[in-house]
């Protein structure tokens, strides 16, 4: 069906109804387009009821790309020998897929899902060549451990051309987007080539930022391949480092939302918290390595030894200080200011809502005062445990000092930012704490602002905070 699908795609005249009724001949394909369209890949509003509908809204072309996607999906369900290669592929697929998707919001060119395809299809060739290669492929994709351009040169070497080459040609013979071919054939190529030097160099630089992050989360130096994701993201995404831990902790959330539309099990993958420390690990094992040969120089044995466990607990401080409030495991003010700017300059540049939140414990010197800083300790870590739960995951969500949170919300508006303060203000009043058998009740006072799409309201980071800070003083004083 994705074939004739292809088929119909080549041909500039073939209307809407003529691509449905070929859709209409696969029920089970049908059923997954309609399941697709109306998934957050694509966030209409309403829901998307039919066909005709379904097409003209998601387009022609990514809709033959999810159709080939899902045949793509069901040949990856192997049950042989090489049931574990055929697995690793797809997982490594969606990674690529989901990683690319949320680069739209970064200034890759193309719509999320069409990014989101192009992601998904980079490495069509690995599946053509382990169904025609069989387990002598399967030996070279265990040989390079997951990484992607290791693999290829490994191809060379081995077969004379690589999956870059092979998954381009078929995409090509089956009449997909230029841009969509030329992301695949360069998306492995050296540093030494710049993507810039190709006419489609800015999706070719989301694609191979996908494909560093799932050789980040498939290889087996987390610390190498995120310092290798650093530098891309900084070159042609400019992100900072904060940015950077926020997209792969949203990729994070995107692979399993993903893997819920095709017929395969979840995949098991690492968390990206997961693999930061153990990036964090890795790059301390290397200064320690290297203080060590210093000091074995100078035959400073009991000094080496002593450095190294200094150097162990100021990486392990520095991990839980630069991003994260060490109490309450929401994000801490460094990052909030920096997140701020970012994201009034987004809000800016695109033209959306952006809402600044302010949530204060009411009365929590009494809470102190009566039942001991340790408790208070704790209602202070289960409102941020709170916070985090009832907002959205691209919401950053910071302690801004004392007992007093921060919550901003992009792509949200007036009334949007009333209904958030509203379910935070509820979810910390329904908390059950309690202290010696005694129910304590505690409760918040939230005032918010919001900057509007046309650029009203505060235009500044400082604007934003200072009139925030108002409303929310304002909320207490009404009650």
């Amino acid at each position: 069906m994705a074939l004739r699908l292809l088929d119909l795609l080549r041909d500039p005249e073939v209307s809407t109804p003529e691509l449905v009724s070929a859709l209409r001949a696969d029920p089970a394909l049908a059923a997954r387009i309609l399941r697709a369209a109306n998934s957050t890949y694509f966030g209409f509003r309403a829901e998307v009821r039919t066909l005709e509908q379904a097409v003209p809204l998601v387009g022609r072309t990514v809709v033959t790309s999810l159709a080939l996607s899902f045949s793509l999906a069901e040949a990856a369900l192997d049950r042989g020998r090489l049931a574990a290669d055929f697995r690793e592929y797809w997982v490594r697929s969606l990674v690529q897929g989901s990683a690319a998707e949320l680069l739209a919001r970064h200034g890759a060119p193309g719509l999320p899902a069409e990014l989101f395809m192009t992601g998904l299809l980079m490495d069509l060739g690995q599946l053509a060549m382990l169904k025609v290669l069989g387990a002598r492929y399967a030996q070279l994709l265990r040989a390079s451990g997951g990484h992607g351009g290791l693999l290829c040169r490994k191809e060379e070497e081995e077969l004379g051309f690589t999956h870059a080459q092979v998954g381009a040609a078929l995409m090509e013979r089956w009449s997909l987007p230029a841009s969509m071919v030329t992301a695949c054939r360069h998306h492995h190529d050296s540093a030494a080539s710049p993507p810039e030097a190709l006419e489609e160099g800015k999706l070719v630089a989301a694609v191979r930022v996908a494909a560093a992050v799932a050789d980040w989360y498939g290889g087996g130096s987390p610390a190498e391949e995120l310092t290798l994701l650093a530098e891309l993201t900084e070159a042609h995404f400019g992100f900072s480092e904060p940015l950077l831990l926020r997209y792969l902790m949203e990729t994070d959330a995107r692979i399993l939302e993903t893997a819920e539309l095709f017929p395969l099990p979840t995949p098991d993958l690492p968390s990206a918290s997961d693999l930061m420390a153990q990036a964090s690990e890795q790059l301390a094992s290397v200064v320690i390595s290297q203080e060590k040969e210093r000091q074995r120089a100078v035959s400073l044995r009991e000094l080496a030894e002593e450095r190294r466990e200094e150097l162990e607990t100021q990486n392990a401080l520095l991990r839980r200080q630069v991003f994260m409030d060490p109490l309450t495991g929401v994000h801490n003010r460094r990052f909030f200011d920096e997140m701020l700017e970012h994201e009034i300059r987004r809000s800016a540049r695109k033209g959306t809502d952006l809402s600044l939140l302010f949530v204060d414990v009411d009365r929590f010197k009494e809470v102190n005062d009566t039942w001991g800083h340790l408790f208070g300790d704790e209602v202070l870590t289960r409102i941020g445990g709170v916070l985090r739960s009832a907002c959205r995951t691209s919401d950053v969500v910071a302690r801004f000092g004392g007992e007093e949170f921060v919550v901003l919300a992009h792509d949200t508006g007036a009334d949007g930012l009333r209904l958030l303060g509203e379910r935070l203000r509820a979810a910390v009043e329904a908390l059950p704490l309690e202290q010696e058998g005694e129910r304590v009740p505690v409760t918040v006072s939230v005032g918010g602002v919001t900057r509007g799409p046309d650029a009203s309201g505060p235009r500044s980071a400082r604007a934003l905070v200072d009139q925030a800070d108002r409303a929310l003083y304002g909320a207490k004083e009404a009650g």
